[in-house]
């Protein structure tokens, strides 16, 4: 209870000093539950002479359970005038049986009443204390030694009731720091996870806008590849066809048949020479250059895109949270000049919002 460091004596535990108080509060408890059996208690005096009678009282000097006539009996002689009796068929609150317990006796002299208070070693003394230790240093009767100590008593009760209210007080505040913070750290969570929602979301809708892109771009570059192709193995066929008929006339025909149309074969086969596809044809054809430059970012630009949870602790005080968020817009920049056309993902502004509890 008192929470003190203290070494053990010589003779053990036992030798520690005792807390009578203490030690009455175990006898009460031991008493009530005696006097909750009453029904069943017989005499301790008669069971002596081998009767057995129903005890009414108890008393706390003798400790005996007692019957009616053994208490007339006990109260005839003046040394028991004095001695205190509880009735075992009456209830009695711990105040009561604390009253009615016996005086205290002196530890060193056993049955000798503590009668004085020595002020100097600040402890209950008998008389024979008294003579042998005490008999130099100031001593009063202990019952007004306790109605000056009981005033002092009252003045530390007072003093400690007000702490115990500064310290009510003081844990209410702590508590409502406490529902304060975990309010103030779920708000930061929720925006925390709603701020990478919406990040996810833009990172999400600026990939399928790229996606996109890069299909519109595939299927047109595909379907030039495909015209250009198959004009190109068109021409090939007439370019075949016609090498195969002048060989055949090579080989086949007569010199009148050459002398013919060997002037307008000639002509023909220098057009055909001449002709450039992808000039002369009348399908315009371009390539397309896709290129896409991507870039991993450090801790530093994490935290300047996401955002940032700053904790800022005070002595005695709340825990305070700052969430910086910036945001980000983002957009596409496709460039597409004929022949060449590049896919471009670019940063067009930034805003700076805070939230601060």
């Amino acid at each position: 209870m008192c929470r003190q460091h203290f070494a053990v004596p010589v003779g053990g535990l036992e030798k520690l000093p005792r807390n009578y108080f203490v030690e009455k509060v175990l006898e009460v408890k031991a008493m009530a539950t005696r006097l909750s059996l009453s029904n069943e208690v017989a005499c301790d005096v008669c069971k002596e002479e081998k009767t057995n009678k129903r005890a009414v009282v108890f008393c706390t000097d003798c400790n005996h359970n007692m019957c009616n006539e053994c208490t007339k009996y006990h109260q005839k002689f003046k040394a028991n005038s004095s001695h205190k009796l509880v009735d075992l068929d009456k209830r009695h609150s711990t105040e009561e049986l604390l009253q009615k317990l016996p005086e205290d006796h002196c530890h060193v002299h056993i049955q000798k009443p503590l009668e004085l208070f020595c002020f100097e070693c600040q402890m209950a003394i008998c008389m024979m204390c008294y003579v042998e230790c005490h008999n130099s240093h100031k001593c009063t009767n202990v019952k007004t030694a306790a109605s000056e100590l009981n005033s002092h008593m009252q003045t530390d009760m007072d003093n400690l009731g007000k702490k115990e209210v500064e310290w009510v007080k003081l844990l209410a505040k702590i508590i409502a720091d406490q529902e304060s913070f975990d309010i103030c750290a779920s708000k930061c969570e929720r925006d925390i996870n709603q701020r990478a929602d919406h990040l996810k979301n833009m990172v999400d809708n600026y990939r399928a806008q790229l996606i996109k892109k890069a299909a519109i771009a595939r299927r047109n570059q595909t379907h030039q590849t495909k015209v250009m192709k198959d004009e190109i193995e068109r021409q090939s066929v007439v370019l075949k066809n016609f090498i195969k008929y002048m060989s055949e006339l090579h080989k086949k025909g007569t010199a009148c048949d050459i002398a013919k149309l060997a002037s307008s074969l000639h002509t023909r086969a220098s057009e055909l020479c001449k002709l450039e596809l992808e000039k002369d044809l009348a399908i315009e054809y371009s390539t397309t250059n896709v290129n896409f430059v991507s870039t991993t970012p450090n801790d530093e630009e994490i935290q300047r895109i996401f955002g940032q949870l700053d904790t800022e602790v005070s002595k005695g005080g709340r825990l305070h949270f700052h969430f910086v968020m910036i945001v980000y817009y983002f957009a596409i920049s496709i460039q597409a000049p004929y022949r060449s056309a590049s896919l471009k993902g670019s940063i067009l502004a930034e805003g700076l919002a805070d939230v601060v509890w």
